[in-house]
């Protein structure tokens, strides 16, 4: 006999087509509405807050009076929340933030009574291959999803690269919603119903059927009981159920068919004839990824750590700062805020959260930064000493970057410091000075390259005193240094006012070219540069070459014009190329120029306009000594619309069949072609894949590339 689980449930956006607050409003409407349906107890029996504790937080802050009522119902499992904090996107986030993510909603969760024991992947776009294993790590054995897959049947394992395995729940082509209508007519719900019923009993091996009424934004339907009442009437076994009541039947079944049932490994990012997958938004507003990634590195690689180490020496762990800074980034991770998808207003408060959550990461890696640097041994006078942190497990060597001020004058001069009320001594030089060398604690001369000077006012801050305005010459440097893993090294910088003597050294500078032990670099006339590799003898031409070219589709999709033309660096115009930073441990090429990109899309987007503007562009190429890697650095002030600009770089083979790039927890290897499918129902497929921070052709002499904030790559093929 089919086994019916009728869910009721919203799936709530928390901010889209609306902001934030227009959407809390909403929730306020709804929330109250559950629980007055929940409080008359007329057979209304449960509802599904859509796996996420978000809402929690936005409904309560306009109405905590409900709090106790609202723990009533989540502790009697009438009312549903849990796992997530918010319901992200698994591929332009980090492995670490959806683990935050999941800690944070079980958290909240079990602060009003248990989290849903529910692996609630509803409307994501495409699933990581390690969600089983991050699921299981949570105790959830089991999940349910729709988008990233095209299997027409309900029930599958999923299993990670580690083997970790749940019970996954396909859901139907409709998604979660393939119940939302059924009960609007009265007259009609059995009959709506009952074909539902039908349609998804062919799906399921077990003969357990999951009825999902419900769908972004909307309210309870409190004809659910009459409906489900009429139903048992005409023999279905039907009842208002929970997901955790459709797992528990779907597990039962598969307990003794767990052999049979198909398995799907790793990542989920296909069956667009299925569900659209919605490939476009990993490039959707790009700043926003950018300023995403910033957060995220500044948390895990140096706030945490570095707290962690100041606190090993005796400094307060910052434990709930730490947390708030976790908490404001994640609520930028929901699948609709993240992805760059919804209105203006929205990604305006997005860049507001980012900043929020930087500014106190920024802090806390300051303090803990300070606090070690401190108990390192001062330098003899006249020298300046500097600590460099390397928070990875890897030791590695390398130029580094940094920069001191040398303070000359006091920004306030009526005023007076008593220095027993500062943190630390402050030592004045001369308004001309500049750094002369750099050695090793132990006194052995390492190389330096002063790299500007700027005169800034400086901020000296203490505890016991207001902070003292300094007028300073800001000095950055580069350094090459040895640094352990998980630790530091200390430079003492000689401060004089004569600049250091020029130095030959490992990078050298001739016309439009630059060069260390590794690569040499060597820009055109027109922008375009070339990178040999001393190493292998290869040639790696237009490397760093701009592809600009029109879009008409949405937030969500890339769609080219059916009449394009792309302009490409050999477009630039009025470029100069000149030697920014000249050695002897940086080398550093600026080309500028400007791109005549078409103003927009012709009225019936079905082309791009005749007219052009000027996209100012500036790029700068830079190489380090003992660095095999070249770098770029892109500014555009763009000024055109309708359009996607690309950054090209040469695989320096012939033919790439697969590329490998990073994912959550681990790499992954993916085909560089996908063939269409002979007819698209949905969505065509496409050949740009996420990535995190590089991807690679894994083969000899195969080129990598590596990036911060830019999640989305492509192999063109030809």
């Amino acid at each position: 006999m089919i086994d019916v689980h009728l869910i009721s449930h919203t799936h709530w956006d928390r901010e889209w087509y609306l902001t934030r607050e227009q959407f809390r409003l909403r929730l306020v409407d709804l929330v109250d509405r559950v629980l007055e349906m929940l409080r008359a107890d007329n057979g209304y029996a449960y509802f599904h807050l859509d796996g996420q504790t978000i809402v929690l937080e936005d409904y309560l802050e306009i109405h905590p009076e409900n709090a106790d009522e609202i723990r009533a119902h989540v502790r009697s499992g009438r009312l549903l929340v849990g796992p997530w904090y918010v319901m992200p996107d698994e591929f332009l986030v980090s492995g670490e933030s959806l683990v935050r993510n999941l800690a944070l909603g079980h958290r909240i969760a079990r602060s009003f009574g248990g989290s849903m024991p529910v692996g609630y992947l509803p409307d994501l776009f495409g699933h990581v291959g390690q969600m089983p294993q991050i699921l299981r790590q949570f105790g959830l054995d089991n999940a349910i999803l729709w988008r990233g897959f095209g299997g027409s049947q309900a029930e599958y394992w999923w299993e990670s690269p580690d083997g970790s395995r749940v019970l996954m729940m396909h859901l139907p082509g409709e998604g979660y919603c393939n119940a939302t209508r059924i009960a609007l007519v009265p007259d009609q719900m059995v009959a709506r119903t009952e074909a539902v019923i039908e349609r998804e009993a062919a799906r399921s091996r077990y003969g357990v059927v999951l009825l999902m009424n419900g769908v972004d934004h909307i309210e309870p339907q409190d004809t659910i009981p009459a409906l489900v009442s009429a139903l048992q009437a005409r023999s279905h076994r039907i009842r208002h159920s929970t997901l955790p009541a459709y797992v528990d039947a779907v597990r039962a079944g598969a307990s003794s068919d767990a052999a049979s049932l198909e398995v799907v490994k790793g990542e989920l990012r296909s069956g667009e004839q299925y569900a659209p997958l919605l490939p476009g938004v990993l490039s959707a507003r790009t700043y926003l990824k950018q300023a995403n990634a910033r957060v995220q590195n500044s948390l895990e690689r140096w706030a945490e750590p570095l707290s962690t180490w100041a606190w090993m020496l005796g400094e307060r762990y910052p434990a709930a700062a730490l947390q708030y800074a976790w908490k404001v980034l994640l609520q930028n991770h929901p699948h609709d805020s993240i992805c760059g998808c919804s209105i203006d207003a929205v990604h305006e408060e997005n860049m507001s959260r980012f900043a929020r959550a930087a500014q106190v990461a920024d802090e806390l890696i300051d303090r803990a930064s300070t606090a070690i640097a401190r108990r390192v041994a001062p330098a003899a006078d006249g020298k300046v000493r500097v600590v460099f942190f390397n928070t990875s497990g890897q030791a590695r060597s390398g130029v580094v970057e940094g920069f001191v001020d040398l303070p000359f004058g006091n920004a306030e001069p009526h005023r007076h410091v008593d220095p027993e009320a500062l943190d630390a001594p402050v030592v004045f030089y001369d308004s001309a000075a500049t750094l002369k060398r750099a050695a090793t604690a132990g006194g052995q001369d390492i190389p330096l390259q002063v790299l500007d000077i700027t005169e800034v006012v400086s901020w000296v801050k203490s505890r016991y005193e207001t902070p003292w305005a300094l007028h300073a010459r800001r000095v950055r440097f580069a350094a090459f240094v040895d640094l352990p893993a998980c630790g530091f090294a200390s430079l003492d910088l000689e401060v004089g006012t004569a600049p250091a003597a020029a130095a030959t050294g490992p990078v050298t500078m001739a016309e439009r070219t630059v060069e260390n032990d590794f690569l040499r670099i060597t820009v055109d006339p027109t922008g375009s540069a070339a990178v040999f590799d001393k190493r292998t003898g290869k040639r790696y031409e237009s490397c760093g070459e701009l592809l600009d070219e029109g879009d008409v589709g949405d937030e969500y999709n890339y769609s080219p014009p059916i009449a394009d033309r792309a302009v490409t660096t050999l477009d630039l115009r009025n470029v100069t190329v000149e030697a920014t930073v000249a050695g002897p441990l940086r080398g550093e090429l600026t080309v500028r120029g400007s791109l005549p990109v078409p103003q927009a899309a012709t009225a019936d987007r079905a082309a791009r306009a005749d007219a052009t503007v000027d996209v100012p562009v500036t790029l700068r190429v830079r190489l380090d000594a003992g660095s095999p890697c070249a770098e770029w650095r892109v500014t555009v002030d763009n000024q055109a619309r309708d359009h996607r600009l690309r950054l090209l770089f040469p695989t320096g083979l012939r033919d790439v069949e697969e590329t490998l790039s990073d994912t959550a927890f681990g790499t992954i290897s993916r085909p560089a072609r996908r063939e269409p499918p002979a007819t698209i129902r949905t969505e065509v497929p496409v050949t740009s894949y996420p990535m995190q921070s590089f991807v690679a052709c894994p083969v000899d002499g195969g080129a990598a590339v590596y990036a911060e904030g830019l999640n989305e790559y492509e192999v063109l093929l030809g």
